[in-house]
């Protein structure tokens, strides 16, 4: 269930971003051209996160990823919720976008070895359960926009950092094993 809501969390920005991002830009006085920048500014960063993450989860290990991209999806987040500008928001994603880059790929990773499960048991069940949450999410962070403003999407990303730092110890210890099943070397 652990592994399944760091999924979840690790989706929150992206869906922030996806379906907040460019109303809280026009919002904020962003002209047309600009609207999408806040998807454009988060995918970017995920994409180069995702080509280096092996590399650097190899380094750090998965627990630390997973707690320094908590730290950097919350601080995102907030960056954007606090400066409530154009820019500020652009930052932001891009910030987030480097710490929920490889959060979904780890935990769908530690879910396939959770023991006494069977091979792609875990990885069904965490990918089930993240689905189901980001299917309820959604319509709840709406609902609370329209009654407060839509400032309560950053909110929602924040708490997606703040899951994300929180979860780290459901992750096993130690480096990744290689595809032979040795553990893989710095």
């Amino acid at each position: 269930m652990i592994l399944g809501l760091m999924c979840a969390a690790a989706m929150f920005p992206e869906d922030v971003t996806g379906n907040w991002s460019s109303l809280l830009l026009t919002e904020q006085g962003a002209a047309p051209g600009m609207v999408g920048m806040g998807l454009v500014c988060l995918q970017t960063t995920m994409i180069i996160g995702r080509l280096l993450g092996d590399a650097v989860i190899d380094r750090l290990g998965a627990r630390k990823v997973i707690a320094g991209g908590g730290v950097l999806v919350a601080l995102g987040m907030g960056t954007a919720l606090l400066a409530g500008s154009v820019p500020g928001t652009l930052v932001g994603m891009v910030i987030s976008g480097a710490g929920c880059a490889v959060a979904v790929p780890v935990a769908y990773a530690a879910a396939d070895d959770i023991p006494g499960l069977r091979p792609g048991m875990g990885l069904t069940i965490v990918s089930w359960l993240a689905r189901v949450v980001m299917l309820i999410a959604p319509p709840i962070v709406g609902w609370f926009a329209d009654a407060h403003g839509t400032w309560v999407a950053l909110v929602y990303g924040l708490l997606g950092g703040i899951i994300l730092l929180l979860s780290w110890p459901a992750l096993r210890r130690g480096p990744r094993p290689n595809a032979a099943g040795e553990p893989a070397r710095a």
